[in-house]
């Protein structure tokens, strides 16, 4: 994995421009289809151009125009399959990966070089809009905003597999094995994964924040989104914060919020694994919450807090086997709820040395609504704690640990592998500091005990699931001026 980032900022009294470019190139771990692929990479590249205007010397209160190019695009070389493989294919040219679809297909494909598909995109965003900030009366403040943003998004693709490439209508007469191995562009056609999109949405907030009294701050607000190719959705939100007493605070908030369907969501096509549904609407969630936190500084050096917080969601977005085509389509069949807490502790004993520690523990159910199947949300953590102690002795030394314990994760229903073990980590570091003027040096190992644990695997087809990396020590250097 490798990443180039390049920032640059000009700013000239109420003027501000803002240029990120952003570049990395990353290998395909596991594989997208959980088949190792030592060749495969992906690419991409973003920039970010922002300008923006202040006009606080014309109302009252503060007022920003801004302007917003993005641009992305990636390009890959995905080996699916390695050299060698075998699969039965349909007429439309596309591989089957399960073995109860191969009485519908009419022929065999041998891929000497690996079944290969390498996708790639285009992509362009524009984003104008305005707000402004001001108080109505005293202690009564408004925040409203408005804009636009409109974008587009191209597939490009090269494969030896699929639609154009292995069909019936390139081989109208099909041999009982064939062999498949230079991929073939079917970019700009109707067989590329996705086709051209373009989506454009306009949106509009405004908030308050009122404080009847000097102990209590009220906010509420709601925001308006309407999307060109879904629809619209609004989303109300409110707050109470409660300065109870000199040490005592406490907070209330809930709101509503959603996820716009991603483009392989309502437009993917041609793909042997997940087929877009144009008809999605998008997924809503409701939380709200209730922390605490008390103050201790002066009395023993420590910082107590916690939260309460549940949240409930609907038409989540799930692939759906189609037994006709042997593809998933995206559908909303999904909802998912949760109630959790978290406690946290920061304490300094002495002048020298800080502690935290925190502690989360949750428990989410998902329901699938087409199968009216309710189990727990399997990969989230049910209980996860954090500890992190920090040593000056002296003025060009610090030392860190930290200890990361998770714990009650879950499978997904009818995976039949085992349960899945508890993980603990320990990461140390060691920096000295301005060896010479503004330069560090810091040496740290990450997984300290070599700790033999892993991630869960969601697909479902490695045995073992994915190993974390084992003990790693890194040498670090940084100079500021």
């Amino acid at each position: 994995y490798d990443t180039t980032q390049i920032i640059v900022k000009y700013q000239w009294k109420n003027l501000k421009i803002q240029h990120y470019n952003w570049k990395n190139e990353f290998g395909l771990g596991a594989g997208i289809a959980n088949a190792l692929d030592s060749r495969g990479y992906g690419k991409s590249e973003a920039t970010n151009t922002s300008i923006r205007y202040a006009f606080d010397d014309l109302v009252p209160g503060t007022m920003e125009l801004s302007g917003n190019l993005r641009t992305s695009d990636y390009e890959s070389q995905y080996t699916i399959f390695p050299g060698g493989s075998v699969f039965p294919v349909g007429a439309d040219g596309n591989i089957f990966t399960d073995p109860g679809a191969r009485a519908a297909t009419g022929f065999f494909v041998l891929f000497p070089d690996g079944v290969r598909g390498n996708p790639g995109w285009d992509g362009e965003a524009i984003t104008v809009k305005l707000n402004h900030r001001f108080n109505v009366v005293e202690n009564f403040s408004l925040r409203w905003e408005v804009g636009r943003e409109d974008w587009s998004f191209e597939g490009q693709e090269t494969k030896n597999f699929g639609p154009g490439v292995l069909d019936i209508e390139r081989f109208p007469i099909l041999p009982a094995t064939i062999t498949a191995s230079n991929v073939i562009s079917v970019t700009g056609t109707e067989f590329v994964y996705v086709p051209p999109v373009e989506r454009d949405f306009n949106f509009a907030s405004i908030s308050t924040e009122w404080r009847p009294i000097d102990d209590i701050l009220i906010s509420g607000g709601v925001r308006y989104d309407s999307y060109s190719d879904f629809g619209s959705t609004t989303n109300p939100r409110a707050g109470v914060i409660w300065e109870a007493t000199d040490i005592l605070k406490l907070k209330f908030f809930v709101g509503t919020s959603f996820r716009a369907p991603a483009i392989s969501d309502l437009s993917s096509q041609n793909n042997p694994v997940l087929i877009g549904n144009p008809n999605l609407e998008p997924e809503e969630i409701t939380t709200a919450e209730t922390s605490f936190s008390l103050d201790l500084l002066e009395q023993a050096n420590l910082l107590l807090s916690g939260s309460i917080f549940t949240y409930d969601g609907e038409n989540v977005i799930q692939p759906i086997l189609d037994p006709d085509s042997g593809a998933s389509v995206s559908q909303n069949v999904g909802e998912f709820t949760a109630f959790g807490y978290e406690l946290e502790a920061k304490w300094k004993p002495a002048k020298a040395i800080s502690i935290d520690v925190n502690y989360t523990n949750i428990d989410a159910e998902t329901t699938n609504t087409l199968a009216d199947l309710t189990f727990d949300t399997p990969v989230i953590a049910g209980s996860m704690a954090n500890l992190m102690i920090n040593w000056r002795p002296i003025s060009m030394l610090n030392l860190n640990t930290t200890l990361k314990w998770t714990g009650d994760r879950e499978r997904a229903p009818g995976d039949a592998r085992g349960d899945v073990s508890d993980m603990t980590i320990i990461n140390v570091k060691a920096e000295l500091r301005n060896l010479v003027d503004g330069l560090f040096i810091g040496l740290s190992v990450r997984n300290l005990t070599d700790e033999d644990a892993e991630y869960i695997d969601t697909s479902g087809s490695i045995p073992n699931d994915i190993s974390i990396a084992g003990r790693q020590a890194f040498i670090e250097a940084r100079f500021e001026f």
